[in-house]
Formats: structure tokens, sequence, C-alpha cells
């Protein structure tokens, strides 16, 4: 029951991941090949053939998004490969990842053989039991999306005409769908009807919305009481018309200025400093005569006085 070889397991794990890329690309790329042919029948009035196709190009894009899942968690089981390796028991984050490759093996194994080694190795890891459950789904942990994209069942005639509408569009191709599968889905089959009731309702709006409201005149600033947070609020002063006429004062009667003393001294002043220095020339004169008396000699001190008295 634990004879599982977990060197094989882990490198066809690596081999599988490789592969389901390769197969996406692959049917991919096939996939945009079809539409070509599939527009040709559009233009060329074969309808029939043309969604027997589509039916193709729709199975492969399931079968390509069910690979994706498979691959999702084939990266998942090898990032968490070594709770596999040490633990006897499957560990519970791993249930459904184990379970979906388990079921998606046998419906994958023509194209990518790694799935099948991986499903016999696992169930050598698990028991027989285990797998059989997984593969009818009896444990109800097989992910549903993936038996969605891989079920069996035949596409439904409004998917396929969908894909008609859509390939007719991409090739500029005309194509007139048909009118009682166009009921059941009008907002994909008439979107220019509903984009039409929308501008209608909209009062000339674009896209359905309603037109904004017009915004109102501004009050006057003098009437409009703004609030600030946190300060408090001052009163609005309502000037009077009469006093934009009134006469400007003279700014010397609304400011006082300091008294300052006149750095200029005045006429009083000039006068009493002039007979000052006349006085102190007088007696300077006097004392200068008194000095010259003691000379002996008359005719110089007559000469200096003559002189001084000419100065």
């Amino acid at each position: 029951m634990f004879g599982a070889n977990h060197l094989k397991l882990k490198s066809n794990l690596k081999l599988a991941i490789q592969r389901l890329k390769l197969l996406e690309k692959k049917k991919t790329e096939n996939a945009r090949k079809n539409t070509k042919e599939i527009a040709d029948y559009i233009q060329n009035n074969k309808i029939d053939r043309a969604k027997i196709k589509a039916e193709f190009i729709i199975r492969d894009d399931y079968m390509v998004e069910g690979m994706e899942i498979v691959e999702m968690y084939c990266d998942l089981l090898l990032a968490r490969f070594g709770l596999v390796e040490s633990m006897k028991e499957l560990d519970l984050g791993l249930y459904e990842c184990v379970a979906s490759i388990i079921w998606a093996a046998p419906r994958l194994e023509s194209e990518c053989t790694e799935l099948r080694i991986i499903a016999n190795e696992l169930e050598r890891k698990y028991g027989k039991e285990f797998a059989q459950m997984c593969r009818s789904n009896k444990c109800e942990k097989v992910n549903e999306r993936l038996m969605i994209k891989m079920s069996e069942q035949a596409p439904g005639d409004l998917l396929v005409e969908k894909y008609l509408v859509e390939i007719a569009k991409s090739h500029n191709v005309l194509y007139q769908p048909d009118p009682n599968l166009s009921i059941r889905d009008p907002d994909f089959f008439f979107p220019s009807n509903n984009e039409h009731k929308n501008d209608g309702s909209s009062n000339g709006s674009a896209g359905g919305f309603s037109q904004p409201p017009m915004a109102s005149e501004p009050s006057p600033m003098v009437n409009q009481q703004a609030s600030y947070i946190g300060f408090h609020q001052t009163p609005a002063v309502l000037r009077s018309k009469n006093e934009n006429k009134t006469e400007p004062k003279d700014f010397r009667e609304e400011f006082s200025f300091p008294n300052v003393p006149d750095g200029n001294p005045g006429v009083g002043n000039l006068s009493s400093d002039y007979d000052d220095l006349t006085s102190r020339f007088e007696r300077l004169k006097k004392n200068l005569l008194n000095k010259f008396c003691s000379i002996e000699k008359n005719g110089i001190l007559i000469y200096l006085k003559k002189n001084y008295e000419e100065l």
C-alpha cells in the first residue's frame, strides 16, 4: 500500500507540467485557425457547417481551461511534495489536488501519458479504494469547474450562437443570429438597442447616467458665513455706501508723533554766542596790552598797539 516510487512521481509531475503547457498552446493556435474557416462558412451561407465547427472550438476551449486547472494542481503537488514523502496519510490541504488529478488522468491520458503514471503512483500511495472514489467523485472533492470543462456533454445552442456572432464580428462578416435564440439573451445579441434605451432615459447624457444637477449661483461674500474648524468666527463688517464718499483725513491728525528736540539752533542762540565771543576777545586784547606796556621802548609799543588795533 505504501510502495509508491516518490522519485518517479516527482519526475512525471515535472514532465506533465511541460506537456500540458505545450498542449494548451497548440490547441489555442488551432482554435484561431479554425475561426477563419468558420467565418468563410458564414460568408458562404453554410450556417450548419459553421455551427458544427464552432462546437469543436468550444470543446477545445473547454479542454484548454481544464488543462490549466490540472497543471495548477500538478504545480501545487510538486510544491508540497515534502508532505507526500513524509506523511503516510493524505494531507487535507492536498485532498482536492490529488482527487482532481486522479479524476482527470483517464480523460487526458491519450494526450498526456504522464498523468496516467502520476495517478498510478498516487493509487499505490493512498490505496485503490481511494483512487476509485476519486475517479467516480464519490468523495466529492474533485474540482467542480474542472468537471464542467471536461464534461462530454455537447455545448448548448445559445453558446454556439454566441460563438458565431463573435467570430463573424472579429472577421467583419455579416451574420444574422437566430431570432429564437436571440430572444433568450437580448443583452448580448442586441447591445445597440440597450444603449439606445439608456441614452433615451438619460435626458441627453451618454452612458445612461442621469444628468448632473445645475450648480446654484453663489451667494454674496458679505452674507456668507464661513466656518473654520478650531477658530472663533469673526463677525462680518458691513460698510455703508456713504463711507466711500468721505474725504481722507490728514495723517498727522490720526497719528501722534513723539516730541523730538529741534536739531537746528534758533537766532537768539546765535546772537548770545556771538556776544560771548566778543567779550572774550576784548579781555584777551586788554591782557596783551598790559604785557606790552612793560616794554621800555615807546616806539615799539606804539607800533604794536597800532597794528593790533587795526586787527
